[in-house]
């Protein structure tokens, strides 16, 4: 059993001197103390939207028939009928005259009256308000990160955090054996 008890303690002895030698080249941590912190800023620039309005006048066109009037086809529908008359020489003629030409009058006195197209076009103008949008551009400094100065056994280390660490930095402490 004392034997046994032996070989176990051995055991345990070895296995734990391995692991200090193993830990021995590992790092440990420490933590330093911060000395200063500087912000490090970068210009940002922002697009930002807003709506420009002003009114503006625009024209608007109406349509409308034109008013019809009469007086264009009777004075044609007379005109042309005192020519006719005049023209024709027998009585017969003069009837046949008076009534062709009141119709040949009428129907020019349409066709003046109506040379327009018989639509009235009006045009007004309105006030509208038209708007649109426009982009302005804003810069505005930001952090980015930080500049930290610290002091770790009586030396000064400067490094770049993307945190303000506060009054202690943790530092990575490396020893190695001097060859």
């Amino acid at each position: 059993m004392k034997t046994l008890v032996t070989c176990g303690l051995l055991a345990a002895i070895a296995t734990a001197s391995s692991l200090a030698s193993a830990h021995r080249y590992e790092d440990d941590f420490d933590f330093a103390r911060v000395t200063r912190v500087e912000p490090i800023y970068e210009t940002a620039s922002y697009s930002k939207p807003r709506e420009e309005c002003w009114n503006e006048q625009v024209p608007v066109r109406s349509y409308s028939p034109q008013p019809r009037s009469y007086t264009a086809p009777i004075l044609g529908a007379i005109i042309g009928g005192a020519l006719g008359n005049a023209l024709g020489h027998h009585e017969v003629n003069k009837r046949v005259g008076t009534v062709a030409g009141a119709a040949l009058g009428a129907s020019v006195g349409r066709d003046v009256r109506d040379r327009d197209g018989g639509d009235y076009e009006r045009t007004d103008y309105s006030n509208e308000r038209v708007c649109q949008t426009v982009n302005d551009r804003e810069y505005h400094e930001e952090v980015v990160a930080y500049r930290v100065f610290y002091r770790y056994n009586g030396r000064d280390f400067v490094t770049r955090k993307s945190y303000d660490p506060g009054s202690r930095l943790r530092v990575r402490v490396n020893v190695d054996p001097d060859e």
